[in-house]
């Protein structure tokens, strides 16, 4: 079984200290006109190596660019086909942050690479293979205004497949190893299951030797997780963070496909416990039959403050070395390893400065006759004799 760790999706664009909001102070700059666009898209790739760089140091195994160019998740893609306009700010799921929201105007088409010269420079420069990401049409088509040529959500769901299954074959033909295609709408509208399997279907088709993944977060998966297991794809992400009940279908039927577990909270500032979860983990990777597994955060971490965003992304590293033993097997089943040159209560040190075993019995359990002072002068004495 292959178990890694890894984060797909975005990572923090700002942090608190002045250097980390470079981003945001070029932004302005340019809407301003006092910086030009290649001196923008330069600083977009330095934070895209610092991304990369950061995800590297925190031990992951696959690592992603951080979606540092992306404003958001729909509007980054539906912004650059032909027949799109993008309009106003509208709520991204069950989240406090927004998106802004498109709206069909015409024959929809693809103008150019949409994510696969943000691939390739990524690829080109990260210390761990990276992964692609892309949402799918059923998830763009429930986020977006329908309108022109398409009177409904469902002709232009119809209208993205083959343009995101160009894209597909970009990445691959890029090098992407990877490429994951997140229907988050499917949990909220199960209904259209066979819609989204007739598109993994296309999209599959133009994947070549990449893997192509489903990813669902946003709600409790565990009541489509049966049918999910039927789907065209060579393996499912999973947010576990809404239910336990994913992880009890998950431990009780297994999964006949590799599984990237979603089990770090990425919108929740508290750190998992390293043993516990890892504990988990164990629990549910013993269920896997498809050879591979994934630790991974619900989402990306760009919710996140800065600093928690990496030590949650240290944490995944943290807990594949405890369910793989690296960490330490006796840890992660509830042994507890003794500290290098630490003896057990009663156990006398040989040689020049031996403790006798009584003693030592006492440094370990606290002296019984450590008592309270007394209050009266009588007791005091008394108190002293008793001590010699």
């Amino acid at each position: 079984m292959k178990i890694l760790a890894v984060h797909a999706g975005g990572f923090p664009r700002i942090g608190d200290t002045h250097e980390q909001q470079r981003l945001k102070a070029a932004r302005e700059s340019l809407d301003r006109g006092d910086l030009g666009r290649e001196k923008f898209v330069d600083v977009q790739n330095d934070l895209v190596r610092e991304a990369l760089s950061v995800q590297a140091r925190a031990g992951l195994d696959l690592v992603s660019d951080g979606q540092i160019r992306w404003a958001d998740p729909v509007s980054h893609i539906m912004g650059r086909l032909e027949g799109v306009r993008i309009g106003g700010l509208t709520r991204y799921f069950d989240t406090n942050t927004y998106y802004r929201q498109p709206q069909a105007t015409g024959p929809i088409s693809l103008k150019g690479p949409l994510t696969a010269d943000e691939f390739r420079f990524a690829r080109a420069i990260s210390p761990r293979p990276v992964t692609a990401t892309l949402p799918g049409p059923f998830t763009l088509s429930r986020l977006s205004l329908p309108g022109g040529p398409y009177p409904g959500r469902g002709e232009m769901m119809a209208a993205l497949v083959p343009v995101l299954a160009g894209e597909v074959g970009l990445l691959a033909d890029a090098g992407a190893a990877n490429i994951i295609i997140e229907e988050h709408s499917l949990v909220r509208e199960p209904s259209a299951l066979s819609r989204v399997e007739d598109a993994l279907e296309v999209l599959g088709g133009r994947k070549g030797q990449a893997k192509l993944w489903l990813r669902i977060s946003y709600g409790d998966i565990a009541p489509l997780y049966g049918a999910l297991q039927k789907l065209p794809v060579d393996g499912l992400i999973l947010d576990f963070t809404y239910s336990s009940r994913l992880a009890d279908a998950v431990a009780s039927s297994g999964s006949d496909l590799p599984l990237g577990l979603g089990i770090i909270d990425a919108r929740n500032i508290r750190l998992e416990h390293p043993l516990k979860t890892a504990r988990e983990v164990e629990r549910l990777v013993k269920r896997v039959r498809g050879g591979e597994a994934w630790i991974m955060a619900s989402t990306g971490v760009d919710f996140l403050p800065r600093i928690r965003a990496v030590e949650k992304l240290a944490l995944l590293a943290r807990i594949r070395d405890l369910v793989t033993g690296k960490g330490g097997r006796r840890h992660l089943t509830g042994g507890r390893k003794p500290a290098k040159g630490r003896r057990g209560p009663g156990k006398a040190r040989r040689g020049k400065n031996k403790i006798k075993p009584r003693r030592m019995s006492r440094l370990w359990r606290g002296s019984p006759k450590k008592a309270a002072r007394p209050g009266s002068r009588a007791k005091k004495a008394a108190h002293r004799r008793g001590r010699r």
